[in-house]
């Protein structure tokens, strides 16, 4: 593994509150090692290794692992810091032994029952896994690149939105457009708390060369949009409520040296 660099630290403008942000990706395909899969898998704490067994295929397995282990991987990297100096949270400490160390909302976005101050969100698709980390609400999406978008846009993406991947000059572009939004939109649908529980009518994304904005009545508050050109093939967004410090780096992960 590389260098582990400083958390992102801003001063919110409404108050003396330092937030962070912090994002990882990995690519599971590591996980084919049977060696590494079983030992990550004994790490996990109970309520993942169920999720891991649930899943059918081969691949969803090692994404829902590699999800697992980037969440406790990023959570002790990171080593936040409560009010006061407090360490949040170790790899090897509670959330690892932890039977129930995850909830969930009434949406069903997942949280820390015991860190109600730190956020978390993961997301994955194709070979890749995510995770964002944070002391503001946050979610976060990668997708590899599919076919048959535009079934999709038509039936999902509203007005402007769908206006803009018409717009593109080529197929290619097309795509990589459909991609970025949806990206975003699934980033803010988790953000908010409300998922998939929040209509896709209900808000749009805008992207106006490197600036992005949600137009949406749901709340009052101010969010940021990140996107990362990490993979071809692959569109990676994270989205953060009231956040208004730099661009978080997206720091890859090797499953092999956790």
């Amino acid at each position: 593994m590389g260098t582990q660099p400083a958390v992102n630290r801003i001063r919110h403008i409404h108050g003396d509150k330092d937030l962070f942000a912090k994002v990882y990706i990995t690519d599971v395909t590591a996980l084919e090692d049977p060696e590494l899969f079983d030992r990550l898998y004994g790490r996990m704490p109970r309520y993942r290794r169920e999720k891991t067994d649930r899943t059918r295929f081969d691949r969803d397995r090692r994404l829902s692992l590699g999800a697992g282990a980037l969440l406790l991987h990023a959570l002790d990297e990171t080593g936040a810091e409560a009010d006061g100096g407090e360490q949040l949270v170790s790899l090897a400490g509670r959330l690892c032994s932890a039977v129930s160390g995850i909830g969930t909302g009434e949406h069903g976005k997942p949280y820390l029952p015991d860190r109600p101050g730190i956020e978390y969100n993961l997301s994955h698709s194709g070979d890749l896994a995510m995770c964002i980390v944070s002391d503001c609400p946050a979610g976060c999406d990668v997708q590899i690149y599919r076919p048959n978008y535009m079934d999709i846009a038509r039936r999902f993406f509203f007005g402007r939105e769908y206006e803009l991947i018409e717009s593109q000059p080529s197929e290619k572009k097309m795509q990589e457009t459909f991609f970025r939004l949806w990206t975003l939109k699934e980033s803010f649908m988790k953000v908010t708390g409300l998922g998939f529980a929040l209509p896709l009518q209900d808000f749009s994304m805008e992207i106006s060369g490197e600036d992005i904005s949600v137009s949406q009545h749901i709340d009052d508050a101010k969010y940021s949009f990140f996107e990362y050109n990490y993979r071809d093939g692959y569109s990676v967004s994270c989205a953060l409520r009231g956040y208004e410090g730099e661009k978080p780096q997206l720091q890859t992960v090797d499953l092999t040296a956790i």
